[in-house]
């Protein structure tokens, strides 16, 4: 269970979900959310969100991915070893954080506060893309980095972004998102700040009060 004033740093788990129990908090800082790189050395960087916050207290649940090559809350393909020797480089898995627990296994289009794609994957024989790439498996935004053609080229970089898919979460600052910002390793990051109270609006400047 997050307390007010909890920061947490979130690392990846094989891309496992962390359930975090946000029922006495009003308002998160999503500091900054890394999606991994792909795999090889002409791997793509993951994408990054940093500095988003969002009003949660409507929620008593955040549900968080911090992806790994090719596993996260989308997955894709990880490397692979052909015969003669060359090797096909993984793709990044994405980072998100969402209300909704689903998972690309249970939606093709699962809504997001902040996510964080995958870097394309790079190596002797190509790479595979990164996750959420759009195709039959992976609905963006976020967009993940193209997978290198082959040996001789250059991954592309993961995307982020905010509110994707329609989540009705208020963001109160949007944040940056930066392509190619995250993790240039096979393992993401999240951190997140909790709070408790939202900040009260400014009050009106000149007002004067009439006794009756």
């Amino acid at each position: 269970m997050a307390d007010p004033g909890d920061t947490i740093t979130y690392t990846a788990n094989a891309g496992e979900r962390v359930d975090e129990d946000i029922s006495d908090i009003d308002e998160i800082e999503i500091e900054y959310a890394n999606a991994s790189a792909g795999k090889g050395d002409d791997r793509g960087y993951g994408g990054r969100v940093e500095d988003t916050i969002a009003d949660v207290s409507d929620f008593d649940t955040l549900y968080i991915w911090v992806s790994d090559e090719s596993s996260g809350r989308y997955s894709t393909r990880s490397s692979s070893l052909n015969i003669d020797g060359s090797v096909n480089g993984g793709g990044g898995g994405s980072s998100e954080v969402s209300v909704s627990p689903d998972s690309q296994s249970d939606v093709d289009d699962a809504p997001f506060i902040v996510g964080s794609a995958g870097g394309g994957g790079g190596d002797t024989a190509g790479g595979f893309d990164g996750a959420r790439t759009e195709d039959e498996d992976h609905v963006p935004p976020p967009l993940g980095g193209d997978g290198a053609e082959d040996g001789d080229a250059q991954a592309g970089d993961g995307e982020g972004a905010v509110s994707g898919h329609g989540s009705d979460v208020p963001i109160i600052n949007e944040g940056t998102t930066i392509t190619g910002g995250g993790s240039t390793t096979d393992e993401g990051e999240i951190r997140i700040s909790y709070q408790e109270g939202l900040e009260p609006p400014e009050p009106p400047e000149n007002l004067t009060a009439e006794l009756l």
